[in-house]
């Protein structure tokens, strides 16, 4: 059930975005009116600020606030502008509205179904709808307000999303997957354009030991410290978890289990097998297309903090994002020990190797793709993502890929979960 619709024009003229309250879909520039509604489960009372991510020709999204009370989401009536500079035609635009208390908790958020291709001048018209989002959390301190640095070195203090709740939203988008020819690039790895069409949430860090014994009630790990990523985990108990998540957030598994502890055996359920993944509601193993769009969130280098330097290592680069053979002193260390990237993640880059849910594809192709998986149904390996505390430097890149069987355990492999937002 929706109330109180609100109205916004969004003109739309080039690359920098400007935002401004009563505004209206007037004049020559393209510009596009839309309506937005919250669910009668969000107190409008509670909205303090609205957050608008805005892409454009699958472009990266960017981000911009406004004072709700400024823009009648109280009286649903008002509206506000956002504006970009005549610096490029306007093109394809995606939109994500997020409705947020003064904690920057994320009341609410909802996203253009489809792409709106816009017309060379007048008025334009999209419909979006905030559906309820209890318990997620999307913190709007460090919102970034410029477009992205030519550097890629950009700080989560000065771009993308807070996540105090643990989990951090990325809009969808468009980027590229993958890696071109370079001697220190492995040939698994064909660089192709990747469109993800829903937008979703991953695990700020890697799940720590303390938070796996919490849901499952034991510990697996080598290791005995309660702030580093748990290892020693079957991809089999990585996807155990995240039904616990699950269950415990009140949300649809993903999985179906059975079995307990290192005997668990685990695979998507009928009706989220294959591509149909993507439409559960519930935690699960991010793809591997999510895991690299958010490892980069925004960021075409090798590594979200620039350049490769070394293969081997040592790297500084490597150095500031992640722990690995160069810098780790032989052991897991506790997690966020380094610096995120611009989505406010840790760890995307060393520390413990990730399991995806895929299956392992020798290669993925140069073709470009929409909301690809290599289902892991029938697939002898699984993919395993950003390198570990014994891996050397290059195997912390955005496009490193590796591969193991998923009942193997090693303590240098852990994950984090992840979920779509709706609408599904």
């Amino acid at each position: 059930m929706m109330r109180g619709a609100t109205f916004c024009s969004v003109a739309v003229i080039g690359a920098v975005l400007l935002l401004g309250c009563r505004q209206r879909c007037e004049g020559l520039s393209p510009r596009v009116e839309v309506r937005f509604a919250l669910d009668a489960g969000i107190d409008r009372a509670r909205v303090v600020t609205l957050g608008a991510l805005v892409s454009v020709d699958g472009g990266a999204a960017r981000r911009r606030d406004l004072a709700a009370s400024e823009c009648g989401v109280t009286s649903g009536e008002d509206r506000f502008v956002i504006v970009f500079d005549a610096a490029s035609p306007p093109g394809r635009l995606q939109l994500t509205l997020l409705a947020l208390d003064g904690t920057g908790r994320l009341l609410g958020q909802g996203q253009s179904t489809s792409p709106l291709d816009l017309t060379a001048n007048g008025c334009n018209f999209l419909t979006v709808s905030l559906g309820g989002a209890p318990g997620l959390d999307a913190g709007v301190d460090g919102a970034r307000r410029d477009g992205p640095r030519a550097d890629d070195r950009r700080d989560p203090t000065e771009a993308g999303l807070s996540c105090p709740g643990g989990f951090c939203g990325l809009a969808a988008g468009s980027f590229n997957m993958g890696s071109a020819a370079a001697p220190c690039n492995a040939n698994n790895e064909l660089e192709h354009g990747v469109t993800l069409t829903h937008a979703f949430e991953i695990g700020a860090h890697e799940v720590t030991q303390q938070e796996f014994a919490a849901r499952l009630g034991y510990n697996p790990s080598a290791s005995a410290c309660g702030d580093c990523p748990v290892e020693q985990v079957t991809w089999h108990q990585a996807a155990a978890y995240c039904n616990a998540l699950s269950e415990g957030s009140k949300l649809t598994p993903c999985y179906a289990c059975g079995g307990a502890k290192q005997a668990v055996d685990c695979a998507a359920t009928a009706a989220f097998a294959g591509s149909s993944l993507y439409s559960c509601p519930g935690y699960r193993l991010p793809t591997e297309a999510e895991w690299e769009y958010a490892y980069r969130a925004g960021t075409t280098s090798d590594y979200y903090f620039g350049p490769l330097v070394s293969c081997p290592g040592p790297d500084p680069n490597a150095d500031a994002i992640g722990w690995y053979h160069g810098n780790s002193d032989g052991k897991v260390h506790p997690t966020c020990g380094k610096k995120k990237n611009a989505a406010g993640l840790c760890d995307m880059a060393g520390n413990v190797y990730e399991w995806a849910h895929d299956g392992y594809a020798s290669s993925l192709g140069s073709e470009p793709a929409t909301d690809p998986i290599t289902p892991p149904e029938g697939a002898y390996y699984r993919v395993l993502r950003g390198g570990s505390w014994s891996s050397v430097a290059e195997s912390l890149r955005a496009a490193h890929r590796y591969l193991r069987p998923p009942r193997e355990t090693d303590d240098a492999i852990g994950f984090r979960c992840a979920r779509s937002l709706p609408p599904y």
